[in-house]
Parts: C-alpha cells; structure tokens; sequence
C-alpha cells in the first residue's frame, strides 16, 4: 500500500475518532446531573478517543499528509440513557470492525501494532459502554415500574394505629388502664 493510501486510511480513522469523541462528550454532558456515572465513563472514554486520534495523527504527519479534522455526520436521535450507550456501543463495534481491516491491509509492522493497540482499547470500550447500557436500561426499569399495591396503599393512607380497647366509666370513655 504507497503513503497516500495510508494517509487516507489514517485519515478515515481519526474522522471516526472525532465523530466518537463528539458524541462521547455529548452524552458526557447531557448525562451529567442524573447519571454521574455514565457520565464520567463517557467523558473518560472520550479522553482515549483524543489520545487515538493524536497517536493516528502523528503517523499522518510522519507520511507527509495533513491529519484530517472532519467528522463524518453526527446523529443525535437518542432520548434516553440507555439509547445513548446504545449508541456508543454501535459506535465502538465499527471501530473494532475498521481497525481489524486496516491492520490486515498495511504492512508497516509498526503501525500494524500501533492499530492493534487502538483496537484492543476500543474492545475495553465496548465493554465498558455495554456495562453502561445495562445499568441504564436497569436505572430506567425501575422508574419506569408502578409501585406494587401494597407500597401504593401504603403510601396513600395514612398508619392506622390500633384502637385501644374503650371501657365507659361513669358516663366517659375511656382507653384501657394497662398496667405494663
């Protein structure tokens, strides 16, 4: 493969490490308050996303190219947390998807390892985002459940407490004169 193929395949991939990162923060951002958690891992993610992208755009310049600063097409259809790992999930199974390609059609050893390294992370990263998909979709079933009838009645009425056992005394009534 001759440098300017590499430099389009290199470029390819770091349009896709931008498109992650965007969309990594984003989720980062719009989940801040409510899910702390999810956010935070996102945020990190993203962070080895830039550290991908920097690496990819160092062997750009090396071969002579301009590293890219293009996106491909950002879709922000997701409502909820767990769409948005969804999201983030599909995002990191066509990294893999790519960077496996790639390392089978460059020869350079080196960077043959160095997108072997960048594949091995995106992997951790499907983990970590699937971790998340299914602590959202768990956070979201439980707000989403009806409290079940006993919880409801509970809640809705007020604690009963039981009545005392009334006596009449000379014309008034009064509780039990329980000795403890």
């Amino acid at each position: 493969m001759d440098k300017e193929k590499i430099i389009e395949l290199l470029n390819y991939d770091i349009s896709h490490e931008i498109e992650a990162i965007l969309t990594y923060l984003r989720h980062s951002f719009v989940l801040h308050d409510d899910y702390c958690k999810l956010s935070r891992r996102a945020e990190e993610i993203a962070r080895d996303e830039m550290r991908h992208m920097e690496w990819l755009s160092e062997w750009v310049v090396d071969l002579g190219g301009t590293p890219t600063v293009e996106h491909v097409e950002l879709i922000f259809s997701e409502k909820t947390p767990a769409e948005m790992m969804l999201r983030n999930v599909e995002l990191e199974k066509q990294a893999i998807s790519d960077y496996q390609k790639h390392i089978e059609m460059v020869e350079d050893p080196n960077l043959k390892r160095l997108l072997g390294k960048i594949k091995f992370e995106e992997e951790d990263h499907l983990e970590e985002f699937r971790k998340s998909m299914e602590e959202a979709l768990a956070a979201e079933k439980s707000e989403a459940e009806p409290p079940s009838e006993n919880t409801e009645k509970a809640e809705s009425e007020p604690a009963k407490e039981e009545a005392e056992p009334q006596k009449e005394v000379g014309g008034l009534t009064v509780g039990s004169l329980k000795q403890g």
